[in-house]
Order: structure tokens, then C-alpha cells, then sequence
């Protein structure tokens, strides 16, 4: 939630604070982050959290596909070759 914030509100504080280094523009954002009040900061929580299920999802699906599958399979079997060999 805070880096969805943090990316919305970068290029505004450092129109404000040209002169300001990296690290002053991330304080300066970590305090606005810490001064929204709970309302505010649940809609960054909100749109995080359906992201994060929606990734879930898509990576449960690729896990579940035949290509994720090949790729297992072949992995383990380079993995035996190379263990038969050294041995």
C-alpha cells in the first residue's frame, strides 16, 4: 500500500523540493504516508489487496499449466542427469 502511494505522489513532492536528494523526497513521503488518516490510506490497502489476489490467481493458474509443468519435469530430470554424473 505505501509503495502504490509513494508511487502517486513522488513526482508532486519533488516538483515542491527540486533541491531535495532521494532519500529527503522518501521521508517526506513516509511522513505524508504516516499523516493519512485510516479512511484515506485503506482505499491504497484496498486496491493492494485485490492485486495481490488477482497475482495469486494468475500464478495458481501458471502453476497449474502444462508448460509450468514441462518445465518442472524437465528441471528435474537435468537435475538427476547431473547428480548421475557426478557420482
Amino acid at each position: 500500500p505505501f509503495m502504490r502511494y509513494s508511487k502517486k505522489v513522488w513526482d508532486s513532492v519533488k516538483s515542491v523540493h527540486p533541491e531535495a536528494k532521494h532519500f529527503e523526497i522518501g521521508k517526506i513521503v513516509g511522513q505524508m504516508w504516516r499523516d493519512l488518516n485510516d479512511l484515506e490510506r485503506q482505499e491504497y490497502i484496498n486496491e493492494y489487496e485485490i492485486a495481490k489476489a488477482e497475482y495469486c490467481e494468475q500464478l495458481k493458474q501458471y502453476h497449474n499449466s502444462p508448460q509450468f509443468q514441462s518445465f518442472l519435469s524437465n528441471n528435474i530430470k537435468k537435475k538427476r542427469k547431473i547428480i548421475l554424473n557426478n557420482n
